[in-house]
């Protein structure tokens, strides 16, 4: 029990090392932006209302900041003129000036005027001086050092008074550790949840059977006057504090600090990670030499071995190891099955690699309707640019998804069904990507009519019969996004200048087109088991004829746009220049989210198999203290044992284990754990608790119970084979 022990031991510390390693870092990630933090969105009317901002925070010690992380992991701080000069410890150089920068990597940037010591790994940090908002009109987003909102809300009142408008941005406003709980994603907290229990229960079970293997030690002790605590100290030093023990812990600390140096990325953190690393391996010593302690105790005061609560452990232990193992084999199908998926799916991304998302960030659109007037008319400019330049298109989904998130799945013929809508929108440039033909063999690019009072929507052939139907539904539509919007939200505001005519009477012209034609979707959350298409869908097509704010909600949602990555100009700066405004409108790479998401399933699914072997590795264990405290440590079954032993040798070495058990129902009851958690986790799977599952079938539960059912009989066998032969010699 002592190799099994150790050998536990070592692969939970270096897993939970390595869990504890990433909750450090995670958590350095979220206190950056989030420690004592609040953000705030502040409209200046001048400069000189920006500078009254600026010495108000100063003058009660508040450092103003923006915060940004681009695509290249590096993360770019604008904070307060006097807080750099004032708390900025610098490696070498100086702080920096306007428009200069100082960063924990040299850069070879000839404005970099300074180097500090590294904040996170795998991520590089710029720190300029705070600039002046270039557009007085709209709102920026700052994040302030205070989190009380008295002083917020004094901040307010006293500031409206110079022309400052600040709204409190609500971007996070609850506990810490559930803000860091949050930036794992839900398999990342199962997995490590799993792992932690399996292991630990293990732990406690393999110390459970040691305890009892050294009661003939404790009566041996007692009889020559030891006191209880010499007695316990003498046997948890054995295990715990020996130098094996030590030399384990000074072994791995060794490896790590050879792994640590030879790391570029990790080296600056060398004394963080070691520190974590030894307070981990002194406290998990603690916790088992403690839980070691108390089962001494229990035997020291019954001086008999404990044997219901040894296999009562066994029992539960593994019952539990059962059920956290159905369940890691569940999330393991279901991420082999996602992985391989995608993987398929990416071949249906290679050919749009210099495609580009378009997102966007609250510049007050969401405070004031005169403002996000004027931010549409922005982007319906920048629409339009990218659309005669770029090959810009829409691809808005939404809907499907929406209702693949619900879990249902209507028809798509356009009308909507319990509240859902069952069509796409897309715009006349993607189907120079995906091309679509009519039912008479012409690019439906030659159908479309671009007129202001027409919609064009295609249908499938195979819709024919509902024409009528999709007439009366679509004209509602065109009319709520042409007209309604406008009379009913936007009428009294000075700056819209929309306002359409209502003297021509709006048609929807309806363009058949051949059933079987597919759309790619763009993104890889829709329609992922048929390659991220949809098959005959009603078909809007989107031609410049609604509101602004129509065009401004798609644009942050599901426009695209082709860029070619050999030009000098970065995407977002591309952006930036035709809107005329920074840190409002973005670009994202579409092959690079999709390679990162292929990426993450890809570790995520590595990660399953090292915690499913593990976790099959503990499994076993239980189940072999079970079979072995059940056959030595019952009296009865321990005589049994015994004259079977004693007919093997009369029989000349035939193995009768399995034909002369007396006892018919111990390879039942050794096995019920499992069959107790198969059936719990057919009745969750049952159950509006179900939905925390991947998705399932019961008779797939059953299966992998059956299969571990399965295992355990064939383990039985060999176990009760090896075991008598064991006795035997």
């Amino acid at each position: 029990m002592k190799k099994a022990s150790r050998s536990v031991f070592i692969l939970q510390l270096i897993v939970i090392t390595i869990l504890g390693i990433v909750i450090y870092f995670q958590n350095s990630y979220v206190s950056l932006f989030y420690k004592d933090i609040s953000y705030i969105d502040v409209l200046v009317s001048d400069d000189k209302a920006f500078n009254a901002f600026l010495s108000w925070t100063e003058e009660r010690g508040i450092v103003v900041s923006r915060i940004s992380v681009n695509t290249n992991n590096e993360i770019i701080l604008h904070v307060s003129d006097w807080a750099l000069s004032d708390n900025l410890a610098l490696l070498e150089g100086s702080a920096p000036e306007r428009g200069e920068f100082v960063s924990d990597i040299i850069t070879q940037e000839m404005n970099q005027s300074g180097i500090m010591k590294r904040l996170l790994p795998n991520y590089n940090v710029k720190i300029y001086s705070l600039y002046e908002p270039k557009q007085f009109d709209f709102t920026s987003l700052y994040a302030i050092t205070t989190t009380s909102i008295d002083e917020i809300t004094e901040m307010k009142e006293e500031l409206a008074l110079e022309g400052v408008t600040i709204y409190l941005n609500e971007i996070y406003n609850g506990n810490s550790m559930f803000l860091l709980l949050s930036s794992f994603s839900r398999i990342h907290i199962i997995l490590a949840l799993i792992f932690l229990c399996v292991s630990t229960l293990v732990m406690f079970v393999l110390l459970v059977q040691f305890a009892v293997q050294r009661i003939k030690d404790i009566n041996i002790y007692i009889t020559l006057g030891y006191s209880r605590l010499r007695i316990i100290y003498s046997m948890t030093s054995d295990l715990f504090f020996g130098k094996t023990w030590i030399g384990i812990i000074g072994g791995l600390y060794i490896i790590l600090s050879i792994v640590l140096l030879c790391i570029d990325v990790y080296r600056p953190f060398y004394m963080q990670i070691v520190t974590l690393y030894l307070f981990l391996s002194i406290l998990l010593s603690c916790i088992y030499t403690i839980f070691l302690s108390c089962v001494l105790l229990v035997c020291l005061f019954k001086r008999t071995k404990p044997d219901m609560f040894v296999q009562a452990i066994n029992y539960f232990v593994k019952f539990v190891s059962a059920l956290l193992l159905i369940a890691t084999i569940i999330i393991l199908i279901a991420l082999c099955r996602d992985f391989v998926t995608e993987k398929q799916n990416m071949q249906s991304w290679m050919d749009i690699k210099n495609i580009y998302k378009v997102s966007m960030s609250d510049m007050g659109q969401n405070y004031d309707l005169n403002i996000e007037v004027e931010l549409q008319d922005k982007i319906t400019n920048l629409y339009q640019h990218l659309t005669a330049n770029n090959n810009a298109f829409f691809m808005d989904a939404d809907d499907i998804y929406a209702m693949e998130v619900s879990r249902v799945d209507y028809p798509l013929t356009g009308l909507v069904t319990n509240g859902f809508s069952t069509h796409i929108t897309v715009s006349p440039n993607y189907f120079q990507f995906n091309p679509i033909l009519t039912s008479e063999d012409i690019p439906v690019e030659q159908e479309l009519i671009y007129a202001d009072n027409v919609l064009n929507i295609l249908v499938p052939e195979s819709l024919s019969s509902i024409h009528d139907e999709l007439n009366e539904r679509f004209l509602d539509y065109f009319d709520f996004y042409r007209f309604r919007i406008y009379e009913n939200v936007y009428g009294n505001t000075s700056n819209d200048s929309w306002n359409p005519s209502r003297q021509k009477d709006l048609e929807i012209h309806i363009i058949p087109v051949k059933t079987g034609q597919l759309y790619f979707t763009l993104s890889p959350n829709i329609r992922r088991h048929d390659g991220n298409k949809i098959l005959d869908p009603v078909v809007v097509v989107y031609t410049d004829n609604f509101h602004p704010s129509s065009t401004f909600t798609k644009m942050s949602r599901c426009l695209y746009f082709q860029y070619d990555d050999s030009d000098e100009m970065a995407p977002d700066d591309y952006l930036a220049k035709i809107v005329g405004m920074n840190d409002f409108v973005f670009a994202n790479s579409v092959w690079k989210d999709v390679f990162d998401r292929v990426s993450k399933l890809q570790g995520n699914y590595f990660t399953t198999i090292f915690l499913a072997i593990f976790i099959i590795f503990g499994y076993f264990v239980t189940s072999f203290n079970l079979i072995v405290n059940y056959f030595m440590h019952t009296p009865v079954q321990r005589k049994y044992v015994t004259k079977v032993a004693h007919q093997r040798r009369a029989s000349r070495g035939r193995w009768l284990f399995p034909t002369r058990l007396r006892n018919r129902y111990a390879m039942l009851i050794l096995i019920s754990p499992t069959f107790f958690a198969i059936f719990l986790l057919v009745l969750v799977a049952a159950s509006r608790w179900g939905r925390f599952l991947p998705t399932i079938s019961l008779q797939g539960i059953i299966l992998i119970g059956m299969f571990l059912v399965g295992i355990d009989i064939l383990y039985f066998i060999i176990i009760g084979k090896l075991f008598i032969k064991k006795i035997n010699e």
